[in-house]
């Protein structure tokens, strides 16, 4: 249990310093061969550490996506379903119940920038079904106010100010 949550603090202060760019834990199949020797306890932390690389790997394409002035929309949507896709593994792949909350944020979010692409785009259907998967992940991850209104003034200084995207 402590070795998750100091593998979730590095993790944090890695991301938020820049290192969470291109920082994969590559295992070759000797390596994995390698893993059977450790302990339970051993092999959970490689496997956490893998899973959280992976999301956050997956949320810096994502991000770089939606900053690159030269990426269409239709980019940017595929970068954010694919974001959703790797979180949607993970909840499927064994982990931790401590990361059940990381994980449900992170699909949140990207809901939740999928929704505001969407209306940038004109479409209000998809943009409302969108939010509404954003809030119920929210809502799940233990988020007390996942209102429209909050929501987009969370997102607005990630997405430069109304109308950015």
């Amino acid at each position: 249990m402590r070795r998750v949550f100091w593998l979730f603090a590095c993790f944090l202060l890695a991301g938020s310093l820049g290192f969470g760019v291109g920082v994969v834990v590559p295992l070759s199949q000797e390596k994995r061969k390698d893993l059977s020797s450790y302990s339970a306890e051993d092999r959970r932390f490689v496997e956490t550490f893998q899973l959280m690389t992976r999301l956050k790997w997956a949320d810096e394409r994502a991000t770089a996506a939606l900053e690159d002035p030269q990426k269409t929309t239709e980019e940017r949507r595929q970068m954010l379903l694919e974001e959703l896709q790797s979180v949607a593994e993970a909840q499927l792949q064994h982990h931790p119940p401590e990361l059940d909350s990381l994980i449900k944020a992170q699909a949140g979010m990207a809901s939740l920038r999928l929704a505001l692409l969407e209306e940038a785009g004109g479409k209000s259907q998809a943009a409302q079904e969108y939010l509404t998967k954003a809030q119920d992940y929210l809502k799940q991850a233990g988020w007390r106010d996942n209102s429209e209104s909050n929501l987009r003034s969370i997102m607005q200084p990630q997405l430069g100010g109304p109308g950015k995207l």
